[in-house]
């Protein structure tokens, strides 16, 4: 038996939701780190990795609703720059933007940390650009849940109407 799309759209509101969930955790880790209690190349390693977290999890977020409602990921080597740059944008007749134009600009840095993040050494981290990305995201943290949130409306109302439909 097929899955309904209205089926489809709940289970997406339902993982984005459990995602959210998850990025919360990571914040309030982040908060709880204390500089008092660890070298600084771990609590440098551990913020880095809390960050490369974020990314990832508005990354999955992003890949369902491509996914499920864009009709597909992007493909090609700037997959990963395609689909943030497609979560912005207003389709007409499919979807409204996920995210918003700031949110946009906060979500590149943190996609540029996370490929830096994800191909050097623990070790080679740099103080300075994990300070700097670190000062961005309490504001990237708190934007981006209430784009999605927004966008959860948006999805959660298309599902109604698809089971209205019979679909």
């Amino acid at each position: 038996m097929a899955i309904k799309p209205s089926d489809r759209l709940r289970r997406i509101a339902a993982e984005i939701r459990e995602e959210l969930r998850k990025l919360d955790s990571l914040y309030a880790e982040w908060r709880g780190v204390d500089p008092g209690t660890g070298t600084l190349s771990l609590i440098l390693r551990g913020k880095a990795s809390i960050f490369h977290d974020f990314y990832c999890g508005a990354e999955r977020i992003f890949k369902s609703v491509a996914d499920e409602i864009n009709g597909g990921i992007p493909a090609g080597e700037s997959w990963h720059r395609l689909l943030l740059n497609d979560m912005k944008l207003d389709m007409p007749g499919l979807r409204p933007p996920a995210i918003s134009e700031d949110t946009y600009k906060l979500l590149s840095d943190f996609l540029n940390f996370r490929h830096k993040f994800r191909n050097i050494y623990g070790f080679d981290l740099e103080f300075e650009k994990v300070a700097e990305i670190e000062k961005k995201f309490s504001e990237a943290h708190e934007k981006f849940r209430a784009d999605i949130e927004a966008f959860l409306v948006f999805v959660e109302n298309l599902a109604q109407t698809r089971q209205t439909q019979g679909e």
